[in-house]
């Protein structure tokens, strides 16, 4: 099941999507490595022409929920959410004035389109956090049917009874492709399984993984894409 066959007789042209940097940073702090402070940065994805303006709004506001650092808590905005971080840097650096070296700490959000076409677009959010001595990272990709404004289930497009099946083919495929990936065969088929992370991109299911998630930390993010073939094959 290739993106133009999902549920489309027509292939809309691409959204328009523009990429708006958000920084804030305390006086003393020049970039997210140099500098003592905090430093917040944030790219927000934002649809500005290509469809109405009605689902341009319902997509914008879509991708702001989506983008942001707190999903408990999607109405604070990032005036908001860069306030708190610099409040907790400085609240950390009177606490340990002598400490400054290991109090310098930011946040570092980008966006990206990786699909863009058939009525369909997918977006990637990628944040890394630093608290001095160690980085988060949390990785996640999405895709919306831009002529509906909804979010796409990528991993619906197989039916429940062959969830297990797609996870097995993810697996194996991962495991051919990456000969330096150690990870238990059982747990790596039980994270495709559980993950949420998955989107549509040209070629097929893009399947996104934080360090530790199913590697080790010296593989960084693990981006995995399952082939329409492979999708196809499952889905007839």
């Amino acid at each position: 099941m290739v993106a133009a066959e999902h549920a489309f007789t027509w292939s809309p042209a691409p959204v328009e999507l523009r990429i708006v940097p958000f920084v804030r940073a305390t006086p003393g702090c020049i970039s997210r490595t140099k500098g003592e402070g905090a430093w917040f940065y944030e790219e927000v994805p934002l649809v500005t022409s290509g469809c109405s303006p009605e689902l341009q709004e319902t997509l914008n506001r879509e991708l702001l929920a989506f983008c942001k650092l707190d999903p408990d808590n999607p109405r604070r905005s990032l005036v908001e959410q860069a306030d708190s971080w610099q409040r907790e840097w400085r609240e950390g650096r009177a606490a340990y004035p002598n400490s400054a070296c290991t109090m310098h700490s930011w946040s570092h959000t980008t966006a990206k389109a990786l699909y863009n076409g058939d009525g369909l677009l997918t977006v990637e959010v990628a944040w890394v956090g630093n608290g001095g001595h160690q980085n988060w990272y949390d990785t996640r990709v999405a895709t919306w049917d831009v002529t509906s404004g909804r979010r796409v289930d990528a991993k619906g497009l197989v039916a429940n009874e062959r969830q297990a099946q797609l996870a097995c083919t993810a697996a194996r495929l991962l495991r051919e492709d990456r000969a330096d990936l150690y990870w238990d065969p059982d747990e790596l088929r039980r994270a495709f399984l559980e993950t949420e992370n998955v989107a549509v991109v040209a070629d097929g299911l893009l399947y996104s993984f934080d360090p530790f998630e199913i590697a080790g930390r010296p593989q960084g993010v693990i981006r995995h894409i399952v082939p329409w073939a492979e999708v196809r094959a499952l889905s007839e």
